[in-house]
């Protein structure tokens, strides 16, 4: 037997998404941005943090702490968008 396709997760699942990118312009401007940056090209592709790092020719700690930073923020700002309800 065939399941329905859930719609209404694919919409909750893009609004969460839209949720973290509007946080993360938020920090334009303010001494994360750079962090915030770092996470958005680390979060919106399928690279590696030693890819990341590579590409824009940083070491991958900085990558690394960069990525963690944000997420606490995240966690800390957001109620997490990708829960499921």
């Amino acid at each position: 037997m065939e399941e329905e396709y859930d719609i209404e997760g694919d919409i909750r699942l893009q609004n969460a998404h839209q949720t973290v990118i509007n946080e993360l312009q938020k920090l334009s401007g303010t001494r994360m941005w750079a962090p915030a940056k770092i996470f958005e090209l680390y979060w919106l592709s399928d690279k590696t943090l030693d890819e990341v790092a590579k590409d824009i020719k940083i070491s991958k700690s900085t990558v690394f702490l960069s990525v963690r930073k944000i997420r606490r923020y995240l966690k800390d700002v957001l109620d997490n968008p990708f829960k499921e309800e």
